[in-house]
């Protein structure tokens, strides 16, 4: 999947693309995998950014013992739930939104091999620090340390009535974990429906493309 980013300012159009790819699971042969790593390869010279979801670790969150078929759906909707987010980003706009600027994410991009995913959410006291440590231990991280990361998104969706310091707070536990010169930007996404004390986060953290594979 692509997401092509379109950003208008007076006088010009600026146009950017991100690829959302998953890895193949660990019973595909060889050759399989080879070719997952040299499309990627290629996804990263025309996109400006390559975002990389986990098959294998998308198991580690379904039920072992299910059907495939449901196993199918729960796939379907773990990867929905995390592109929905990632999409959210970048193209959720409202009047109650922080949103990230144009600028802030040609800088990131620009600098980063690709991105790894992961989502979380909670709810009541302190729920957007919760959900942040939520996602930082997201299976679709596949237990990777991202302790000294150059780079992460973050997406807080909120209830428009949930406080901006709580959000500040929660990008706190990220900047002590990332490299002092990364580039960390935050974004909230805001839902009336949600309860005032819920937080659902979505997390791409930057990491080197070796690591994509030790997912597997």
């Amino acid at each position: 999947m692509e997401i092509t980013l379109n950003f208008y300012s007076t006088n010009y159009i600026y146009q950017t693309s991100i690829a959302i790819v998953t890895t193949p699971f660990k019973f595909k042969n060889n050759e399989q995998i080879q070719l997952a790593t040299k499309n990627i390869n290629e996804l990263k010279k025309i996109c400006d950014g390559v975002v990389v979801i986990s098959n294998e670790k998308l198991s580690d969150i379904t039920d072992s013992k299910a059907d495939p078929k449901d196993n199918i759906e729960s796939f379907d909707t773990i990867l929905a739930s995390a592109v929905n987010g990632i999409s959210s980003i970048f193209l959720s706009h409202s009047e109650y939104d922080i949103n990230i600027d144009f600028v802030d994410i040609i800088t990131i991009m620009s600098s980063i091999e690709c991105f790894l995913t992961g989502v979380g959410e909670a709810q009541g006291e302190k729920a957007a620090q919760e959900a942040l440590k939520s996602a930082m231990q997201s299976h679709l991280l596949g237990g990777i340390d991202i302790k000294g990361t150059m780079g992460a998104i973050v997406n807080f969706t909120i209830h428009p009535d949930c406080p901006m310091s709580d959000m500040a707070e929660a990008i706190q536990i990220i900047e002590a974990a990332a490299d002092p010169n990364a580039d960390i930007f935050w974004s909230t996404k805001c839902d009336v429906t949600m309860p005032i004390d819920k937080v659902l986060v979505t997390l791409m953290v930057a990491d080197f493309f070796d690591n994509v594979f030790k997912l597997q």
